[in-house]
């Protein structure tokens, strides 16, 4: 629908879908992570929800690509659309309102709308870029507001870094010789170099070229438009981890680095190929499991200790890792992996500095997959007495292995996960 009619969409259309959207995640329960958090890439702390405004937006700009610029073979009623408006370049049409215009067009506000939203993204301004247009540029202004030089378009000159250089404004001489401008014209190129004075002082250098713009032209002659213009859009937002990153410095006791922080938000898209080990992960991430230290600052439990040895405060990391009862079973899958792979991998909940303990690929794609399995016999057992065993462990790396090899397969990578599970194959099914 939204490819077909390319004008505003009501804001409440969007509330009306997310509301639908967050009811059908949580089940009509209270949201335990912001919309935001899970439209981003996987990479980035997200599930990469499909974000319906988002998308519209892709489409959208990828519609402006297949019938607005220029690079591909003339429509037959752009001839028509032309020779309604004085600009000529179809981006000075899209970016800015002309002021002759006597009438509002739905479908050009919208472009504009779309334009700027764009913009707002990618956090460039989109009146003051490269490839701005001059010409009815509300941000280029005389004593009479914003201007358009017909003799100056009909030269050749329609954006903003065509007149600019190193200095601002690039100088007469230089204009004259470059389009072909009358002498006569060296009063307008004061009046534009008197427009852009507070430009040149806080720039002072190249302007940035619009990354809009570039998009859309790496669009043209390209299948998949629009999921391309989607995932370059979704790039610009990140989810607000702060609170999140806080919490976990304050259990593990330790400020968590950048770099570190960066590789456990993007734990889950290297948590293989099965969905569900992605999404254990992910909630490990967000600290989505009620431990009985959250339940009881909560109100709903007396006291914050581990169900299973009621001596310590259970916590996410105490009740996955350190809890007594636990850590047998831990100790078990710890001396699988050395004897099997000769490494030394301590169990981590965020799975930060895998690299440097493993440095070989494989290998640590493995021992990711050991613990993910880990970790799911152990939330099994959450509120139980009872801990894993070792034999479910490996009941379930079982099943981790058949998953693994179908879903290879499938994305025809077979060599891939050869290379990864040849060395626990006859183990595991024994």
């Amino acid at each position: 629908m939204t490819q077909s009619i390319f004008v505003e969409i009501s804001t409440q259309f969007y509330v009306t879908l997310e509301r639908k959207l967050s009811r059908f995640l949580w089940m009509g329960k209270r949201l335990r992570i912001s919309l935001k958090s899970l439209y981003a890439e996987v990479r980035k702390g997200g599930l990469k929800v499909p974000n319906f405004r988002l998308y519209h937006l892709a489409q959208s700009l990828a519609q402006m690509a297949r019938t607005n610029l220029e690079g591909r073979e003339r429509l037959a009623w752009r001839e028509l659309e032309d020779s309604l408006t004085s600009l000529k370049g179809t981006l000075g049409y899209i970016c800015n309102k002309n002021s002759e215009e006597k009438h509002s067009n739905p479908i050009a506000s919208h472009s504009r709308w779309i334009w700027k939203e764009a913009h707002r993204l990618y956090g460039v301004q989109p009146y003051l870029n490269r490839d701005s247009p001059l010409w009815y540029n509300p941000k280029i202004r005389n004593k009479k507001g914003s201007f358009y030089w017909k003799l100056w378009e009909s030269k050749g000159i329609y954006s903003l870094g065509q007149i600019w250089g190193l200095d601002g404004v690039v100088s007469f001489v230089e204009l004259a010789q470059a389009f072909e401008l009358p002498n006569a014209e060296f009063l307008h190129h004061l009046q534009l170099k008197s427009s852009l004075a507070d430009l040149a002082k806080s720039e002072g250098g190249m302007l940035p070229a619009s990354p809009v713009v570039r998009l859309v032209k790496s669009l043209l002659g390209k299948r998949g438009n629009i999921s391309r213009a989607y995932t370059s859009l979704l790039g610009c937002t990140n989810p607000i981890l702060v609170n999140l990153r806080n919490k976990w410095s304050a259990e593990l006791d330790k400020d968590v680095a950048d770099e570190e922080w960066q590789e456990a938000v993007a734990s889950p898209a290297s948590a293989g190929l099965e969905i569900k080990a992605q999404l254990t992960q992910f909630k490990v991430v967000q600290r989505l499991f009620w431990t009985p230290s959250r339940l009881a600052a909560a109100g709903l439990r007396e006291s914050p200790n581990c169900w299973k040895c009621t001596e310590e405060v259970g916590t996410m990391s105490y009740m996955m890792l350190k809890c007594p009862m636990i850590t047998p079973f831990w100790d078990q899958i710890f001396d699988f992996l050395q004897h099997l792979l000769e490494v030394f991998p301590p169990p981590r909940l965020l799975h930060t500095g895998l690299g440097e303990t493993v440095p070989d690929q494989h290998k640590r794609a493995l021992v990711v997959a050991a613990y993910l399995a880990a970790k799911r016999m152990t939330l099994r057992h959450w509120r139980a007495e009872s801990s894993p065993s070792f034999r479910e462990w490996l009941m379930a790396m079982a099943d981790v292995t058949s998953h693994e090899r179908i879903i290879a397969r499938l994305r025809g990578r077979p060599e891939l996960f050869e290379e990864t599970w040849s060395q626990t194959l006859g183990i595991v099914k024994h």
